[in-house]
């Protein structure tokens, strides 16, 4: 159902580098598995494939992906953690290239998405379940009670995002180049072993 290698190339052609460089600098969380880059990347891959069935916003989803937990101090109760975001958000308007209508929903998803139960705004509401369809890695599984679109409450779909948690819940192939897009990892070769051993045992991946 993830089509996965469309997905980072469409987070590619949305997100510039020196977004994702300024998000990483200043992320608290860069091991965590449970809020990291891990699960910022299955929030994409799962917000990806609702825009592809109901042709939703793939530029809210990705800045949402990214943001909604880049401002958590810790993996456990931080109830102030989705407002952190949306002002971090806010605050790299100039860097970021999307409508003053996407800049609101984005805003109001990252803000909202650890306490509001149900959105009335679908887009927003798409991204509260792109994130909620990734409870699985702390063992939760999605409830439709806290769900917005008929696909995200399908089994089919809670099955598509058990199996990425399951399958390797430190690595998808976009977190990866994430990561290597920071570090421009692609570009220093050969690669000097004392920074890539840092960069690897911060962010737990397999390069």
């Amino acid at each position: 159902m993830i089509n996965e290698e469309k997905a980072v190339q469409d987070f590619f052609e949305i997100i510039d580098t020196k977004v994702l460089r300024k998000i990483i600098d200043e992320f608290y969380l860069k091991s965590s598995y449970i809020h990291g880059t891990p699960h910022w990347s299955r929030v994409f891959y799962y917000g990806h494939t609702l825009s592809n069935h109901s042709n939703f916003d793939k530029e809210i989803i990705a800045y949402f992906s990214l943001f909604h937990d880049s401002k958590r101090f810790n993996d456990h109760e931080d109830p102030e953690h989705g407002l952190r975001g949306a002002e971090f958000f806010r605050s790299l308007d100039k860097i970021i290239y999307v409508s003053a209508e996407q800049k609101e929903i984005i805003y109001e998803a990252c803000k909202v998405h650890n306490y509001l139960k149900q959105s009335d705004n679908l887009e927003v509401g798409m991204c509260l379940d792109s994130d909620r369809l990734d409870l699985w890695r702390v063992g939760i599984k999605p409830s439709n009670d806290y769900l917005h679109i008929d696909l995200s409450k399908t089994e089919k779909m809670k099955n598509t995002s058990l199996y990425y948690v399951q399958n390797n819940p430190n690595y998808t192939i976009l977190s990866d180049r994430i990561i290597r897009s920071v570090y421009d990892i692609e570009q220093e070769k050969p690669y000097n072993n004392s920074i890539l051993s840092k960069i690897k045992n911060q962010f737990k991946f397999k390069f």
